[in-house]
């Protein structure tokens, strides 16, 4: 995306200028573009979070098999 304001070429995500801050015209195809882009993000996001919550719940697995193992065996 061209700015019009200081002619440097910006993604075409951006909302302003990365330049002059100049706030970039907005056409529909820059809307989807946005939409997409944020909906992708959002997506990630909670991809990421749910593979954290896993890691965290085998790791408690695993510290309370642990923890049961040495119980008994003593």
């Amino acid at each position: 995306m061209l700015c019009p304001r200081c002619h440097n070429v910006n993604p075409d995500t951006n909302l302003t200028c990365d330049f002059c801050m100049e706030e970039l015209p907005m056409t529909e195809e820059r809307k989807e573009l946005i939409k997409k882009k944020e909906k992708f993000e959002r997506s990630q996001k909670l991809k990421n979070s749910k593979d954290k919550i896993f890691g965290m719940l085998a790791a408690l697995l695993i510290i309370v098999a642990v923890i049961v193992l040495v119980v008994v065996i003593l």
